[in-house]
């Protein structure tokens, strides 16, 4: 029985290191996303990402609202 309980960790463990790299490369991407805004303009972000002008438009407001609260995202 110990072993199954080994084998449940180790999925666990591994589990949340990918769903710790999923985080990390979504607010990466994010972090990109908004940087590029002023470059591309917000409909050239959108079709380059594959998103909506809506959600890059919420990934700058998101951005502005951590800006303003002093939070790095």
């Amino acid at each position: 029985m110990t072993g199954i309980g080994r084998t449940m960790t180790g999925v666990a463990d591994a589990l949340r290191d990918v769903v710790d790299a999923y985080k990390k490369a979504r607010r990466q991407r994010d972090e990109m996303i908004v940087a590029a805004v002023p470059v591309l303009g917000q409909h050239g972000v959108a079709e380059a990402s594959g998103l909506s002008r809506r959600r890059v438009r919420q990934l700058l407001a998101e951005a502005e609202a951590a800006d303003r609260q002093g939070d790095p995202q």
